[in-house]
């Protein structure tokens, strides 16, 4: 399966994510691809924005080498995240009834929190588009249909597993920012 076919199954779960689940194929992906073209290619563009909106919002009070310390260390904190994140949701899978899967936990992840990385993409370079911001509350529609349509987890189980879920994005994103990015780079934040 080429980047062109793996993208499309991806932009077909963000544009309709009930059907985009259902119609999507990613039976060649494995962790592996999904980590370095894919995640790679996304906190590429993350890491480019934070450089890019940062030195044009900072540079003034702040050198070139806070800021790209910053956005490094965002990048291996966001790198962190995902991984940390497949492992704690692939270990949970096991009490839901489904067989642990790395590749499909990596594939929910990365389309649930696609749409939050294009929010900070923007943000990064036009902070005052801030109300944007609501928008990446559309990656838990997301989920919430990759939980039913991708994983198949029980229906009486799936909305446990979808709160459970949230709080772990929300809980290990805190968690990593606050205690790696927010100590030391408060004047860019």
């Amino acid at each position: 399966m080429n980047i062109k076919n793996i993208t499309n199954n991806f932009v077909k779960i963000i544009l309709s994510p009930p059907l985009g689940w259902k119609k999507s194929n990613f039976t060649d992906l494995t962790y592996k691809k999904l980590l370095f073209p894919l995640l790679t290619g996304v906190l590429g563009l993350t890491f480019i924005s934070r450089i890019v909106g940062k030195s044009l919002a900072y540079l003034s009070a702040s050198s070139i080498q806070n800021i790209i310390t910053y956005a490094s260390l965002s990048l291996i904190v966001d790198f962190v995240f995902f991984i940390s994140l497949v492992l704690a949701i692939n270990e949970l899978l096991p009490f839901y009834d489904t067989k642990k899967d790395k590749t499909k936990v990596g594939i929910l992840m990365l389309a649930t929190i696609s749409p939050f990385y294009s929010v900070i993409i923007v943000l990064n370079i036009f902070p005052s588009l801030f109300f944007l911001g609501i928008v990446s509350l559309y990656s838990f529609y997301i989920l919430f249909w990759g939980i039913r349509n991708f994983l198949n987890i029980k229906k009486d189980k799936e909305i446990i597993f979808f709160i459970i879920n949230i709080l772990l994005i929300v809980g290990i994103y805190l968690i990593l920012h606050f205690a790696i990015i927010y100590p030391f780079f408060e004047f860019i934040v």
